[in-house]
């Protein structure tokens, strides 16, 4: 995990960390909070006493599947990432 989070750091916008602490992320519209493996958002996010953080900060994310998580983590999951992507923070 340390290797990937090293690789990726060189393509993160400016002012973006990546974690894989943790975190909760809610986003409009969904009916729940959403915990990546991990993931990369502004860093002014993570100074939050709040548990749950605004998902619309993410700049990147991983999930990490299991046979039991996999059916939400490629359906519900990738639905609410990609449209906070396309509403907040469209790609370049």
């Amino acid at each position: 995990m340390r290797l990937v989070r090293q690789e990726l750091e060189a393509y993160l916008p400016e002012g973006h960390v990546i974690e894989r602490a943790p975190n909760l992320f809610v986003f409009p519209g969904a009916e729940r909070a959403y915990g990546p493996g991990v993931h990369a958002a502004d860093e002014r996010v993570f100074d939050s006493d709040s548990t749950h953080l605004e998902g619309e900060a993410l700049s990147f994310v991983a999930e990490l599947t299991s046979s039991s998580t996999r059916d939400g983590d490629l359906t519900d999951k990738v639905r609410v990432y990609g449209r906070a992507r396309t509403t907040k923070n469209p790609a370049p």
